[in-house]
């Protein structure tokens, strides 16, 4: 009986409470026979209890841990990005294409242009796109506004590229 599950004892508990029923026994032996096959019901479920409390605690302090982690990876991340950047500037600023090695070839490349808003007030209405409940500028549109010399866009926004350094 000691490595019995309590789905096992629960089974065990109601043969059991069945076979007294059918035995002509006084309400104390009864009582105190049912007691009795209560305590390791009673002690199993406890200890169930007991162990999920230590899961619980077990799952906090590595979702703890996840969170520090968490947090170091954005600062490494933030740190290569920055890292990167400062290379491109220098690169830039030095007239350098390219810097080879045993290890990686790394150069500047141009990023796909993007749209900058500088008077949202100013875009025309075929520049906005409607969302369930909110409106924004619609970039796309804005885009192909600029591209196509569209003057009343022109003055709301821009294209802009930017750069990155491709390490291969």
């Amino acid at each position: 009986m000691p490595n019995l599950t309590l789905f096992e004892l629960v089974a065990e508990h109601r043969q059991a409470l069945a076979q007294l029923a059918e035995l002509d026994l006084p309400d104390e032996v009864i009582r105190d026979t049912v007691e009795g096959l209560q305590w390791p019901v009673e002690q199993k479920a406890q200890n169930c209890i007991a162990f999920a409390g230590n899961l619980e605690a077990e799952a906090e302090m590595i979702d703890a841990r996840v969170k520090v982690l968490q947090a170091r990876s954005r600062a490494i991340a933030n740190r290569v990005s920055w890292l990167r950047s400062y290379v491109l500037q220098a690169m830039q600023a030095s007239g350098i294409t390219e810097i080879r090695c045993a290890d990686f070839v790394a150069k500047p490349r141009a990023n796909p242009e993007k749209v900058v808003i500088d008077n949202e007030a100013g875009l025309p209405e075929k520049c906005w796109r409607v969302i369930p409940e909110t409106r924004e500028p619609d970039k796309n549109a804005i885009k192909e506004a600029l591209k196509a010399g569209d003057e009343e866009v022109n003055q709301a926004a821009h294209l802009a590229r930017s750069f990155r350094l491709d390490i291969r």
